[in-house]
């Protein structure tokens, strides 16, 4: 994963303060950590397989049911999983805009 470029490009293409890019680039390493790297996903199917391994709904929540995931989460999980979930997405979007060749 290439952090420093992605906080930049969360700085000044998606507008984000400098904190919450980092915070961004600092879930998606936990992620990676956990479920393999992120650059890997993006060449083998544009994150899809990764981003549906992070879906985990109100429902799931309520009938107390365990993330497909697998990522150890503490505290709860149906806001932790969303989060990282919202973390990848940008890191794929990211990628695509940089494979455009446009950063």
């Amino acid at each position: 994963m290439d952090s420093k470029a992605f906080v930049t490009w969360l700085i000044i293409i998606r507008e984000l303060k400098q904190k919450v890019a980092e915070n961004r680039a600092s879930n998606c390493s936990k992620v990676e950590i956990d479920l393999g790297n992120l650059d890997q996903h993006y060449r083998k199917d544009k994150g899809k397989e990764l981003l549906k391994l992070l879906q985990y709904s109100k429902a799931d929540q309520r009938e107390n049911r365990p993330a497909k995931h697998g990522m150890i989460i503490e505290g709860n999980v149906y806001n932790n999983t969303s989060t990282y979930r919202q973390a990848i997405k940008r890191y794929m979007e990211f990628k695509a805009y940089q494979e455009e060749g446009s950063y």
